[in-house]
Parts: C-alpha cells; sequence; structure tokens
C-alpha cells in the first residue's frame, strides 16, 4: 500500500516495515486417522458428511459449504469447483473415488430441491460449525485442533497414500507447501 502510495506521489517516503520471519510459520495441526474417527463420532449427525469430505479432499470449509449440485458430475465422478468458490481464484477438479465418491452420492440422494447446496441441514445451508466443532474435538480429547487442520491432514493423507506432493497440492488447491 504505501509502495503505491509513493507511486501515486501521495507519500514522500513509505515506512520500514519488519517483515515477519516465514521460517517460524510452520503449521502444526494435524489429525491422523484414528483421532478423525474420534472426532467425527462426536459431531452432530448433519455435521459429519460435511466435515469427513473436507478431511478427505482438503477442500476449504468456505467452500465445501457453497458446493452445488450443478458443480457435481457423478457420471464423469468428478466436482468441478468453479473460480468463484476458489480462494486463489482457479478452477478445481476434484476426483470421486471409494469413500469420498459413497459420501457425494449420499448427500446427492439426500438433496432438498429447496436447497442448491450438496451439505445443508433442514433444507438450509450449513453455517458456521465452529462452535459444534469445538464441542466435537473438546469430547473427543482433540486440543487445539481447527476446522482448517483437515485441509492440512488431507494432503498430508494424500502424500502417505502414494501421491506426488505436486499432485496432492493441486488436488486440495494448495499454492504452497503445507506440511
Amino acid at each position: 500500500m504505501f509502495s503505491l502510495a509513493r507511486q501515486g506521489e501521495d507519500l514522500v517516503y513509505s515506512p520500514h516495515i519488519q517483515q515477519l520471519d516465514e521460517s517460524d510459520n510452520v503449521r502444526q495441526g494435524f489429525l491422523n486417522p484414528g483421532e478423525f474417527v474420534k472426532l467425527h463420532d462426536n459431531l452432530p449427525a448433519y455435521l459429519k458428511p460435511i466435515i469427513e469430505f473436507l478431511y478427505l479432499t482438503g477442500m476449504r470449509s468456505r467452500a465445501a459449504k457453497k458446493l452445488q449440485h450443478k458443480h457435481i458430475d457423478l457420471e464423469a465422478q468428478v466436482i468441478r469447483l468453479p473460480i468463484e468458490l476458489s480462494k486463489n481464484k482457479k478452477g478445481l477438479t476434484i476426483p470421486l473415488r471409494g469413500r469420498l465418491l459413497v459420501l457425494v452420492e449420499s448427500a446427492w440422494n439426500n438433496r432438498s430441491l429447496e436447497c442448491p447446496y450438496l451439505f445443508h441441514h433442514k433444507s438450509e445451508p450449513i453455517g458456521d460449525f465452529r462452535k459444534a466443532f469445538d464441542a466435537a474435538c473438546a469430547a473427543a480429547g482433540l486440543q487445539g485442533i481447527l476446522p482448517h487442520d483437515l485441509r492440512r491432514s488431507a494432503v498430508r493423507n494424500f502424500i502417505r497414500a502414494g501421491v506426488k506432493e505436486t499432485v496432492a497440492m493441486r488436488l486440495s488447491g494448495h499454492r504452497t507447501f503445507c506440511l
């Protein structure tokens, strides 16, 4: 902002701002499969599908909440995430296989004609689920877990399953290494 103001000659000089050391920016939160099962068991029923979806795909929760039936192609077995739902403004194609396919088919079959969203609660879009998520974490004995940790866990699970790191990052829409 200061650089732009200088270029526009709105400022004579720009102040020095100390940058944070990015080497300390290592993210910590992950859920191993056993911890995820404990968390999942303690979630309210309406949140179980979307939380499992986040754990399996690495999608951002905001995008998953806005995912609509029109983005799902069950015949081709893919989800086509449009640019407007992507934080980095790049579309994303997610293949549907195994448990993820079963999960999406189940959500598809439980759709409501009044609600265009894949994941919903009583025909209403899923809203902020942080309180319920935190309560499930506490009940499962998991401290300090954030919904975003599901995203990092998905990428780590992809890599542990033998998916190349670059492919895992592309599948989840990550632009920078997250482990």
